[in-house]
């Protein structure tokens, strides 16, 4: 290649690493779509800072656009920067609280719980459970959206709720490994609650549950024996599912109770 195509081509090089910026930057749809771009791009290749600096250009210009926003609510959580999460995701609440949608009331409950803030956590939890309800009630027999609303059932202590709401699954999906360990969960923290292992929440919080709470006549041993018996049927529709459950029964329970339990642990 010859000397002066050499700097033709570097002179080029030059002009656009200046004019390409200006471009995107006086472009506000091209600067967002180029931030989104770039920030999906570090979630989706473990390159944090990535993301986290093309949201911070965008915010820039654009301080309450909920789309950066809840990236950089992704990134931050998974930075462990819980208070700056929060604080993004206290933003987006703010802008259009009556816009939030289940995930965004999921991700402030699990940011208030890790931030120590016990009661923001349980009324986002409640939240989940509205938004969680509303979709049963144009889709009653949608079997994932039954569990879930189990799963957040268990998180608010209302665990006679969660084993009637994975029952429900089970008599129509008899082979669903996951509403069997759902099922199992809800009995082992009912026994654990019954045993005292576990804070009242909502006296601690001085506060009635909301929702109606049914209540069974079972010993914290008559739970536990059917926790390992849904774990056990688990198990035999689903083999791969054994080394989490043989955890559970044997009493390995650290990660199952740090996963429901996260809003009791700063009561």
């Amino acid at each position: 290649m010859k000397i002066k195509t050499l700097i033709y081509i570097v002179l080029i090089l030059i002009i656009l690493s200046i004019a390409v910026p200006s471009l995107i930057s006086s472009n506000p749809d091209l600067k967002k779509s180029t931030a989104l771009s770039i920030a999906d791009f570090g979630l989706e290749n473990k390159k944090y800072e990535w993301s986290l600096s093309a949201c911070d250009w965008m915010l820039e210009d654009s301080p309450y656009d909920s789309e950066i926003l809840k990236r950089k609510v992704a990134v931050l959580t998974i930075l462990e920067d819980y208070e700056g999460a929060l604080e993004n995701q206290r933003i987006i609440q703010e802008l259009s609280p009556l816009d939030m949608t289940k995930e965004d009331w999921h991700n402030l409950a699990v940011l208030n719980a890790r931030t120590n803030n016990t009661k923001d956590s349980v009324d986002s939890y409640e939240q989940v459970l509205k938004s969680c309800e509303l979709m049963l009630k144009t889709s009653p027999d949608d079997s994932s959206a039954i569990m879930e609303k189990a799963d957040v059932l268990i998180k608010l202590q209302r665990y006679d709720e969660a084993i009637e709401a994975y029952n429900v699954v089970i008599n129509e999906e008899p082979s669903n490994a996951g509403a069997w360990i759902g099922l199992g969960d809800a009995y082992l923290f009912k026994s654990m609650y019954l045993q005292g292992q576990l804070k009242d929440m909502y006296k601690e919080l001085g506060r009635a549950p909301s929702g109606e709470k049914t209540g069974y006549d079972m010993s914290s041993f008559e739970s536990h024996r059917k926790a390992v018996e849904s774990y056990n049927k688990a198990v035999e529709i689903d083999p791969l599912s054994y080394p989490m459950v043989a955890a559970k029964i044997m009493g390995g329970f650290e990660k199952t109770v740090s996963g429901y339990q996260d809003i009791l642990k700063n009561l």
